[in-house]
């Protein structure tokens, strides 16, 4: 089972002040740039995944090995597909640590952001080995939970087929189904020609990790 470690994170200040919308004011003297640069050691970005073989799959769902996965979106985006790769990534829990230590409230929003925009960073680069050390062109991902079209219970399968892996890299399920450390993300990457953004099926308003419009004509093809 990969592991990927030692995961590069390049973000500057000036890249993170404009994702989160910072004042300018948080340029003045150098200050950002600073506490970013004592930040960044604190993140401890590791992955894992495992190349698996589709071994059945209908409109409903997909079944990988021996486990059932039941998603009409899932199944629909790797009807083509004949094997997906499951994933953990994280970034480890000594920045959240430092976020709950502070007591300065915008300090601990901008850790927070530091966290969300690392973990997309990790993300983009396990897609990147993965399709690196397998010959894909493009991957897209989805996450349970992300749509009610799969159920976040579902990530107790998903764990299943990554449990040794799980434990190698730190992250662990709890009985909420919450994964811990909190900035932590799973799922399963499949290839495909156009990426995919769960995003394009949910309706929720003012979400601030929204990375592609919601598409309310997409649901009629995958019958959701």
């Amino acid at each position: 089972m990969p592991v990927i470690e030692n995961i590069p994170i390049r973000m500057k200040p000036a890249d993170i002040r404009k994702k989160m919308r910072l004042p300018e004011k948080y340029a003045e003297r150098g200050e950002f740039d600073r506490f970013v640069a004592e930040v960044l050691p604190l993140l401890q970005p590791r992955a894992v995944y495992e190349l698996e073989e589709i071994t059945h799959k209908n409109d409903l769902g997909i079944q990988v090995g021996r486990i059932l996965f039941n998603s009409r979106v899932l199944a629909r985006n790797v009807r083509d597909a004949e094997r997906v790769f499951p994933f953990i990534l994280t970034i480890g829990d000594r920045l959240e640590k430092k976020a709950a230590e502070e007591d300065d409230l915008l300090c601990q929003y901008v850790l927070e952001g530091i966290g969300d925009l690392a973990l997309h960073a990790v993300d983009r680069y396990v897609k990147e080995t993965v399709c690196r050390m397998h010959g894909i062109t493009r991957l897209s991902s989805m996450s349970p939970g992300s749509l009610s079209d799969w159920p976040i219970e579902e990530q107790k399968p998903l764990f299943s087929l990554l449990k040794q892996g799980s434990g190698v890299i730190g992250v662990r399920l709890t009985d909420n189904l919450l994964m811990l450390p909190r900035k932590s993300l799973s799922g399963i990457y499949f290839s495909t020609k156009r990426e995919f953004f769960s995003c394009r099926l949910c309706p929720r308003e003012n979400c601030p990790g929204r990375l592609a419009p919601y598409d309310d004509e997409l649901k009629k093809p995958y019958r959701i």
